[in-house]
């Protein structure tokens, strides 16, 4: 079982305030100061096709690739219900993907590259992009931010919510191992179908390493980037310890 095997059904419902708008805003605002036509893009792991639909309502062509197939099915259901064109989800792994086309860019928005959790996943991820990219293309991505994880650390978090008529409780538990940068994060879905009373669990456990600008950097070194701009993802601002979430762009050499 792949992670979001079992939790993929909750994935909408636990980010449904997420605004995907404003970030895909945000993406093409990037994108298009650094290049002069940015309108086909390569989307590594595409989720349940959130970002992809906004950026296809905003005239770019979308190919968006998830290790999930449960992500992807429901991503290409959503794709039903808006008639896009433009858009299509795939089964691949960001690790060893190899299509036939070239990108204008390539995105991994949503801490994906967290999931690299080994250096080697790292560059794997980036020669993934490397290979979709012709020289100029841009590799834009966000990630957990080191500084900010070693001086916090992550915290337990339990969320209420409501989904297909169940109640449900999320619990994300996560375990920090600062000598190797990772995160273990146990996740744990207690859910019930009222009128029962019965409460039933699903938990997976999801493995993340969280990056420093040392390994960005070194990553694109070794797979044919340099590093053109990083900063704090949507405000904009200069990163920091208080920041979490880091936005990079890179240029293919």
């Amino acid at each position: 079982m792949s992670i979001f095997g079992n939790l993929a059904r909750f994935y909408d419902t636990v980010y449904a305030d997420k605004d995907y708008a404003a970030e895909a805003t945000y993406v093409i605002k990037l994108l298009d100061m650094h290049s002069h036509d940015c309108k086909h893009l390569l989307e590594l792991g595409s989720g349940t096709g959130r970002h992809a639909i906004e950026l296809a309502r905003a005239s770019r062509h979308v190919v968006g690739i998830d290790a999930s197939h449960d992500m992807v099915t429901l991503a290409n259901e959503r794709l039903s219900r808006h008639h896009l064109e433009g858009v299509s989800f795939l089964t691949a792994d960001a690790t060893r993907y190899r299509g036939a086309l070239l990108f204008d860019a390539v995105i991994a928005c949503f801490h994906v590259l967290n999931y690299m959790a080994t250096p080697r996943a790292l560059i794997d991820a980036f020669s993934t992009a490397a290979a979709h990219l012709p020289k100029g293309g841009l590799f834009l991505f966000d990630s957990w931010h080191g500084p900010a994880v070693r001086a916090s650390g992550p915290d337990t978090r339990v969320r209420d919510l409501r989904a297909e008529s169940m109640d449900i409780v999320r619990i994300a538990q996560p375990k920090h191992d600062p000598e190797h940068q990772t995160v273990d994060v146990r996740y744990r879905f207690f859910t019930r179908q009222p009128p029962t009373t019965e409460w039933h669990l699903i938990e997976e456990t999801h493995h993340l390493r969280y990056l420093f600008r040392n390994d960005v950097i070194d990553a694109c070194e070794k797979t044919g980037f340099e590093l053109i701009l990083d900063e704090e993802w949507l405000s904009g601002k200069p990163l920091n310890e208080a920041t979490w979430n880091a936005c990079y762009l890179a240029r293919r050499t």
